[in-house]
């Protein structure tokens, strides 16, 4: 996954070369499902997006998400960003 742009890390999974988070995961079988997420601080905008995520495994095989839009609004708080595998 990689950090989206107008935001910060903050916290999940670990942080590479300062714009890319990794989770590395035992295997996970074609009837389950595993969720990682990472937590950013909001440095200004409207919204997220969050449009560079996937996962890869070791046979090879890379599948890509589409692009997430999450609105922020006022207020402060916290945004979470999910990817979810099945």
């Amino acid at each position: 996954d990689t950090v989206p742009a107008n935001t910060t890390y903050a916290s999940g999974g670990q942080l590479v070369d300062d714009q890319e988070v990794q989770w590395k995961s035992g295997e996970l079988l074609s009837s389950t499902s595993n969720t990682f997420v990472f937590q950013v601080t909001v440095d200004g905008g409207s919204e997220i997006i969050n449009e560079r995520y996937g996962v890869t495994c070791d046979e090879g095989v890379i599948a890509m998400g589409e692009p997430v839009i999450t609105t922020v609004s006022g207020g402060g708080g916290s945004v979470y960003l999910p990817l979810v595998l099945r």
